[in-house]
């Protein structure tokens, strides 16, 4: 679960990255996820899609976080963007008159701290406007309708997969009737010493032990 911090200005800006590194985490779990099954898929053997469906709510589970972000940060700028109840300059420049107004170096320094809080006052809004920039962004990455990206793709995967099968299915039928078993055309039989793999009628992958039993799922 994310957190907001909304206590403080760099509370709130830290926050926003934090977001962003769990919201690139989790495309990318998303797009390895897929990949994979999809590549499996496409290949026509049955695997589960469990980490791609978990993967995409875990995405999905980030817009609200997002959401809470942005109130967070409109909730900061209306704070930040009112008027300060008194002038920082006129009440430095006082400390001086009243102090040492003859002191070079008090001036100086009082001149300085006018400057310092003056860009402080430009820059802390124009921070946060880029930070809640940054989250609009982050929400229509995790708006993306990732699960019906997916369904096209495995529409696509499964079409090559059922291909893959049938191809595999000919290349069983053109070895038996060559009396060569189920083997996949390499040299040394099924022998899973020798690194062969061999397909059975459905298309299913294995090869021969040792002790003569077949090992699937190669």
């Amino acid at each position: 679960m994310a957190y907001i911090d909304g206590r403080t200005t760099q509370g709130f800006i830290n926050s926003v990255w934090t977001l962003k590194a769990m919201v690139e985490k989790r495309v990318d779990d998303y797009q390895q996820a897929s990949a994979s099954y999809l590549n499996i898929v496409s290949e026509g053997m049955e695997t589960s899609d469990e980490k791609v469906r978990k993967s995409i709510s875990d995405l999905e589970a980030l817009g609200p976080a997002l959401q809470e972000a942005q109130t967070v940060g409109d909730s900061i700028l209306k704070v930040i963007d009112v008027p300060p109840p008194f002038d920082f300059r006129t009440q430095a420049l006082r400390v001086v008159i009243e102090t040492a107004p003859t002191d070079i170096y008090l001036r100086l320094a009082a001149e300085s701290a006018i400057r310092s809080q003056s860009q402080m006052r430009e820059q802390t809004p124009q921070l946060v406007r880029t930070s809640k920039a940054r989250l609009s962004d982050l929400q229509k990455i995790v708006a993306e309708p990732y699960a019906q990206q997916f369904a096209d793709q495995l529409q696509r995967a499964e079409a090559v997969g059922k291909q893959a099968v049938r191809e595999r299915a000919r290349e069983w039928r053109r070895a038996e009737s060559e009396g060569n078993g189920y083997r996949s055309g390499m040299g040394g039989g099924c022998s899973c010493a020798g690194g062969n793999v061999c397909y059975g009628p459905r298309g299913g992958r294995y090869c021969i032990t040792s002790g003569g039993k077949q090992r699937y799922g190669i």
